[in-house]
């Protein structure tokens, strides 16, 4: 799995916003920023194949910039294909939820759901 943690890390890490890993960052002080989880995985031992599910938040303080920020993230990920030594992974983005509520009425909260279809190389 630390294979496609770097993988979507650096990923993220092309659009220049504060990226983190399934972790809580304080909201007011500190937005515009991305966290990302994999809440749920599976293994198909026979094909070497592992199916990840992300969700990635974008959190900000204004909607437009939350609107600019999902769609880049968006388009930086849906139908990416990625090769390396250890492995190919395509990935798909399969939802988009706009303006998710959040009690903090200040906050603007965007997500996507990606799936990404990961074979190991085996050499």
């Amino acid at each position: 799995m630390f294979d496609i943690l770097e993988i979507i890390t650096q990923r993220l890490n092309e659009t220049g916003y504060d990226v983190l890993y399934n972790e809580k960052k304080d909201i007011n002080t500190s937005c515009p920023f991305v966290i990302f989880n994999i809440p749920n995985s599976s293994e198909n031992s026979q094909s070497q194949r592992y199916d990840y599910y992300i969700e990635i938040d974008i959190w900000t303080k204004n909607l437009n910039q939350c609107i600019i920020m999902t769609d880049k993230i968006e388009s930086l990920f849906h139908r990416y294909i990625v090769t390396n030594e250890k492995l190919q992974a395509t990935f798909y983005v399969t939802n988009r939820i706009n303006n998710i509520p959040d009690e903090n009425s200040i906050v603007k909260r965007n997500q996507l759901r990606l799936e990404a279809k990961t074979y190991k190389i085996i050499a």
